[in-house]
């Protein structure tokens, strides 16, 4: 809250998480609602300030990133997703 971009980082994995809000933001973000099991429930592309977004059942995971950052043809809810340290 309160950046005015991600600049110097991937994104921002929340947990436990299953609704979230980007009051206090200022940029927009595409964000993944992922299950225990990191399968993308929801994707919200372009999420903007000021908003609140939908409780998202068997969410577990938020990923926050860039808007922008993956293109909308490059991942579907209904698939997992991998993770790494690089």
């Amino acid at each position: 809250m309160f950046k005015k971009s991600l600049k110097g980082h991937d994104g921002i994995l929340l947990e436990p998480c299953s609704s979230i809000h980007s009051f206090f933001m200022y940029m927009n973000i595409d964000c993944f609602f992922l299950d225990k099991d990191r399968r993308i429930l929801k994707i919200l592309w372009n999420f903007g300030p000021r908003r609140i977004s939908s409780i998202i059942k068997g969410s577990r995971y938020v990923l926050e990133i860039p808007a922008g950052k993956v293109t909308k043809d490059s991942v579907n809810e209904g698939e997992i997703l991998e993770f790494s340290n690089i």
